[in-house]
């Protein structure tokens, strides 16, 4: 199936992405820190969506942070940005070799497959993840 196929299966088990109007939720189990999911976007065949961990008290209390795009139509998922929202070009540069553009996402989506995996280890799941409310409007709201 591959990495990305992986990502889109493990993403769908967990999320169902798919299935959530735009909005902001929030899963929080016992043991380990809320975990925010926010719907950006959704298309006929995609969905936009960012992951992130909340660490009260930090300068960056998100972090760390992706934004992921899920492709239903091809079963695919993929981070398009991550750390603070860089993009690939942020990070590498416009005019970066094929190689070494391979090699990054190569890397970014083996994290987010690893990512995935633990966040379903810590007991995450679509089963906890509520509607946020922020500023008192619910996810469908926001």
């Amino acid at each position: 199936m591959g990495l990305y196929g992986d990502n889109y299966w493990r993403l769908a088990r967990l999320f169902s992405p798919h299935l959530l109007a735009p909005g902001t939720y929030q899963s929080t189990v016992a043991g380990d820190q809320p975990l925010w999911l926010r719907i950006h976007e959704q298309k006929a065949y995609t969905t936009l969506l960012s992951l992130n961990y909340e660490f009260p008290g930090e300068a960056r209390p998100l972090d760390p942070g992706a934004e992921l795009r899920f492709y239903r139509d091809a079963s695919v998922a993929e981070i398009v940005a991550c750390d603070d929202q860089q993009r690939i070009e942020d990070v590498l540069g416009r005019l970066a070799l094929p190689k070494a553009v391979f090699g990054y996402r190569l890397r970014i989506n083996a994290f987010l497959g690893k990512w995935l995996e633990y966040i379903e280890d810590r007991g995450h799941s679509r089963f906890t993840l509520k509607p946020a409310e922020i500023r008192g409007r619910t996810a469908s709201q926001v």
